[in-house]
């Protein structure tokens, strides 16, 4: 029968905790910086809104936006939380979004950014049976590349990225 010396498990048991304490650092960095971004902003806005802006495109050439639009295929209302990036992945701003069943709704990436001009992503934590698609309002209108990340599902939802935004 082994038995493991009392020394031994207390000096395990320290090694183990200055790991956690390196790990966990950047964790209260991140959220750190995480409580400086504005307040989270509610958008409902409808399908609607959206034909009207392809219908209309800016006018000036030189404006870009996208809409980052979330279509829920289940029978109950779902939920979004969605997150913008820039180009270093520093957080710009932060929205939630309620989708009713069967229905869509869209945000474009100047409300997640609060006006700021940025190309970086946006990150969408979600609930229920959530789809994304991506368009992007320039010169000329395109869709843009999403990305179901299913690896990261868990019982509550998965993650949705959009990893191209832009608005300038």
């Amino acid at each position: 029968m082994r038995t493991t010396h009392p020394i031994l498990l207390r000096a395990a048991g320290g090694l183990l905790a200055s790991f956690l304490v390196c790990v966990c650092l950047p964790a209260t960095s991140a959220a750190q910086e995480a409580v400086e971004i504005p307040a989270m902003v509610d958008f409902e806005r409808s399908a609607a809104e959206l034909r009207d802006r392809i219908e209309r495109p800016p006018v000036d050439p030189d404006r870009a936006d996208t809409a980052v639009v979330l279509t829920n295929s289940g029978n109950t209302r779902a939920y979004a939380i969605c997150w913008a990036f820039d180009d270093d992945g520093k957080p710009l701003g932060r929205t939630r979004i309620k989708i009713p069943p069967l229905g869509l709704r869209w945000v474009l990436a100047s409300d997640l950014s609060n006006d700021q001009d940025f190309i970086g992503s946006v990150r969408c934590y979600v609930s229920g049976n959530l789809h994304g698609s991506a368009v992007f309002f320039g010169p000329g209108i395109t869709d843009l590349p999403v990305r179901p990340v299913p690896q990261v599902a868990t019982a509550t939802g998965h993650r949705i990225e959009f990893p191209l935004v832009a608005h300038y």
